[in-house]
């Protein structure tokens, strides 16, 4: 496995170049800077509606065809965060190009930067039935969560170690900051999303020259002229010291296994949270769930 740092238009581009033992590829476009616990809220819930639909794809049904005719590329989101820094990430996950024709790494990454290049925006708004549909959904979600005694056992917990910890917020805030969205605030939110600090990460068996000739385009329309506003990033990580036992009548056990990745730069932790991520949670779950059948889940 090797590994090259680039930079195009002040994007740094990651390529982590895997062999053929790897059957699927990932690229992850990560968007970093310094929040507030309720910033933290609005960019999650953004993030999760800008991978919903987009101007090319503007149905879900359209969107699942398309997913499917690209060999079931799974587009997905996730956020990384601690009381200084948030970290949210698109990525999708893409077959070997070893295995599929020549057009079709070009096509699944063009997919992905659609999401962030092209959204459902007309007129300054988000396409509404998508807009309120997405925040009936999360209010039922959140509702669904009140009500689950393991969460909120964790969230608790998350209150005694830090009150700026985003997951310390409480049902009522997150309710009261989703009832304050509007299409029009989104779109602002959207479009101040475009100035943080923005990097991309490639994983797996793919040539580093094919690879720029795709995203050139796609950073370049990233950057759409805005005027970066790029806060310095803490390297401060939520470590914490204390030992929480709590009974709620919980009905599962949760395991987490930290790494102590202090001691190295900042970049260097986010290259190896997502090779941990990439590599190794596949194999976790097919040894401890499918295997052996000690978990319900993994991740």
């Amino acid at each position: 496995m090797t590994s090259k740092i680039l930079k195009h238009n002040g994007v740094k581009i990651h390529i982590i170049k895997t062999d053929d033992r790897f059957r699927s590829c990932l690229c992850q476009i990560a968007i970093s800077d310094v929040y507030t616990p309720k910033e933290w809220f609005k960019y999650y819930y953004l993030i999760n509606l800008l991978i919903m639909n987009n101007k090319k794809y503007p149905k879900n049904n359209i969107l699942e065809k398309e997913k499917s005719e690209r060999y079931g590329l799974d587009v997905n989101n996730y956020f990384v965060v601690n009381p200084s820094m948030m970290q949210c990430n698109i990525y999708a996950r893409f077959p070997n190009p070893k295995y599929t024709e020549k057009t079709e790494l070009k096509k699944c990454l063009d997919f992905l930067f659609e999401f962030l290049n092209n959204p459902n925006i007309e007129n300054d708004f988000f396409d509404k039935s998508t807009f309120e549909s997405s925040i009936a959904s999360r209010r039922v979600s959140l509702l669904n969560t009140k009500l689950n005694k393991n969460f909120t056992a964790n969230t608790e917990s998350e209150q005694i170690y830090s009150k700026e910890n985003p997951l310390a917020l409480s049902i009522e805030e997150k309710l009261e900051i989703l009832d304050s969205l509007t299409k029009e605030n989104v779109v602002d939110l959207y479009k101040e999303l475009l100035t943080k600090h923005l990097e991309i990460f490639f994983i797996g068996n793919i040539l580093e020259e094919e690879v720029l000739e795709i995203i050139k385009p796609n950073i370049k329309k990233i950057n759409r002229g805005l005027k970066p506003k790029f806060k310095p990033l803490s390297s401060k990580l939520f470590i914490p010291n204390k030992e929480i036992v709590k009974e709620d009548n919980a009905y599962q056990t949760v395991v987490v296994i930290n790494y102590n990745v202090l001691k190295i730069n900042k970049k260097e932790q986010e290259v190896t949270y997502i090779v941990l991520e990439e590599l190794l949670q596949k194999r976790l779950f097919e040894t401890l769930r499918e295997k052996n059948s000690l978990l319900y889940s993994f991740s």
